[in-house]
């Protein structure tokens, strides 16, 4: 039956109160099991902050978990960067380093130091020799080229930034400084410095991130033994005499990095005394942005220090040479050398500074032919193993654990010297 209405659609009032006593109990109803869920959630969730206060805080609004991720993208993180001396790979090297197949392997060479190139975010080495089997025979001084393998090697050790500037990159000529570079970029991750294919290569600045800190990397040339590049060669090469042309590099490495890294090959060979025009040039180069010089040629290990940059007060680490990281020379100077870790941090606020340098000293060992060579920390380079080595004939005895410390010390102030 259908139930009266007045003149606007509403129930007639005798039909009303039992409806609404109806309607008010199932409110009733309702509310009060409302309020007893509310009343056992409230007590279930001060229960577990009480157990877990941890896990209540990181359920909080939505606001709070983005406050907290961007607290995250915000912290402070550091780079490692590592670098050390020349690659310089005589023929003594590559013959005992030539395998029963035909081929070579070098990867004993660098066995004691892996761990210490791998640990750092960025490696850095000097190859002074090319790689072009393709383009001439093999050969050692006084013109370098070595097999390919050389740098399966030092990829397989943890190098990541490459120099191929230096005095013997046109050893074999342009074509095999041209094989050398196409051999690098096979390799997938590597940039290489010092030698570039043309204008645009070299306005190409190698960057490296890591840990969202960028670093800049450029190779400087002060001389490649009186052979020049084809005059009309698109190749490009830097020399340290270039200063506008260096200076336009670091400017627009300084636009696009936190951290700019030259490696300059310069200063005179076997001397321990740096040049005026390495000093001033390297004073220069900070000042126009440099962070961080890495150097070498000279064969023997020179001063560690730091310079400041004169705009900003900052302070930069300058290694003016490593010495040979490798190589059989005959002098017990030119065996002794290391790697340099330099720490740069990022705070949180997103600035990036230097926070310290340690220097690992390394000797190169080899017995007689060259065989058995390879780097050896100097902290465990021992006197008998000295005695075995084909140096100490040479010398008549010179080169001993102790000798090679004197050098280090001589070149490496105490508190940047690492010895674990």
């Amino acid at each position: 039956m259908c139930m009266q209405k007045d003149n606007h659609g509403t129930p007639h009032p005798k039909h009303r109160s039992r409806r609404y006593r109806m309607m008010r109990n199932r409110i009733i109803i309702v509310t009060s099991s409302v309020l007893v869920i509310c009343l056992l959630t409230m007590g279930l969730a001060a229960l577990l902050q009480n157990l877990h206060p941890k896990t209540a805080a990181s359920s909080g609004s939505g606001s709070s978990v983005s406050a907290s991720s961007a607290k995250a993208e915000t912290k402070s993180s550091q780079i490692t960067i590592l670098g050390t001396g020349d690659d310089l790979i005589h023929s003594s090297i590559y013959k005992s380093c030539a395998t029963s197949s035909g081929g070579y392997d070098f990867r004993p060479v660098y066995k004691q130091i892996k761990s210490n190139v791998s640990a750092a975010n960025v490696a850095f080495v000097n190859q002074e020799t090319v790689m072009a089997p393709s383009v001439g025979a093999l050969s050692g001084y006084p013109c370098f080229n070595s097999p390919t393998q050389v740098g399966d090697a030092l990829v397989d050790t943890g190098f990541d930034v490459i120099s191929q500037g230096n005095n013997h990159m046109l050893d074999m000529g342009q074509k095999g400084l041209l094989a050398t570079l196409d051999y690098w970029k096979s390799k997938k991750g590597i940039q290489v410095v010092g030698a570039y294919r043309n204008q645009a290569d070299l306005d190409n600045i190698r960057i490296v991130e890591k840990n969202g800190i960028k670093t800049a990397w450029i190779g400087v040339v002060e001389m490649t033994n009186d052979i020049s590049l084809p005059s009309d060669s698109p190749m490009k090469i830097v020399y340290t005499s270039q200063r506008d042309e260096i200076k336009k590099l670091i400017t627009k490495a300084r636009s696009l990095a936190d951290v700019v890294v030259v490696s300059a090959h310069w200063g005179e060979e076997d001397q321990y005394t740096l040049s005026d025009t390495e000093k001033k040039l390297g004073q220069d180069m900070v000042d126009w942005g440099a962070d961080v010089i890495l150097g070498n040629h000279p064969h023997v290990l020179q001063q560690l220090t730091t310079l400041t940059r004169k705009s900003d007060g900052a302070v930069c680490p300058v290694m003016y040479a490593f010495g040979n990281l490798i190589s059989t020379q005959r002098k017990s100077q030119n065996l002794v050398s290391g790697q340099l870790t330099v720490t740069y941090k990022k705070d949180e606020k997103g600035k990036v500074t230097f926070s310290g340098m340690k220097f690992k000293p390394s000797v190169t060992y080899y017995e007689a032919g060259g065989q058995n060579v390879h780097v050896v920390m100097l902290k465990d380079f021992s006197n008998a193993m000295a005695q075995k080595s084909r140096t100490w004939e040479i010398t008549s005895g010179e080169f001993t654990p102790n000798y090679a410390k004197k050098v280090v010390n001589k070149s490496i102030p105490q508190k940047y010297q690492d010895w674990t």
